[in-house]
């Protein structure tokens, strides 16, 4: 008895997995949030820049924070990271971190 195509119509085919070595397949990163990319020590620069009080006592207070517990605890750092950037500058030193 002949095999059945399996193809879900998008170019894959459901249950081949096991006949390729998954984990040797390139990766890309498809999804990036600018404020999720900055290092503590610009975040603290550009803080200090646009005089901003972060909640955080020091850089390694802040760099702790990157150990996510939950999606709360993300989104907690995202939105403190955010609300440093105010200016055109603030934007280009975010892409350069």
């Amino acid at each position: 008895m002949a095999k059945q195509d399996q193809s879900d119509g998008c170019g894959t085919h459901r249950g081949r997995a096991s006949d390729m070595h998954v984990g040797m397949l390139p990766t890309a990163e498809l999804h990036l949030h600018l404020e999720g990319t900055l290092e503590p020590e610009t975040i603290f620069a550009i803080a200090e820049r646009n005089r901003i009080k972060l909640p955080y006592a020091d850089i390694d207070e802040l760099r702790s924070r990157y150990a996510f517990t939950d999606l709360q605890s993300f989104l907690d750092l995202c939105y403190a990271n955010v609300a440093v950037l105010r200016t055109a500058e603030d934007l280009r030193l975010s892409r350069i971190s």
